[in-house]
């Protein structure tokens, strides 16, 4: 339930709308890969 963490919930979207606005991956590996260097940058 998106109410329960809203911390959270919030994150995923900063970082979904901040590093991948229309970005379509073609692997799940590429979009781990980027995933975490968008964390590392955000942090």
């Amino acid at each position: 339930d998106p109410y329960e963490n809203a911390l959270a919930e919030r994150m995923n979207k900063t970082i979904k709308e901040e590093f991948f606005p229309d970005r379509p991956f073609k692997s799940k590996e590429l979009a781990i890969k980027a995933t975490a260097q968008a964390v590392t940058l955000y942090m």
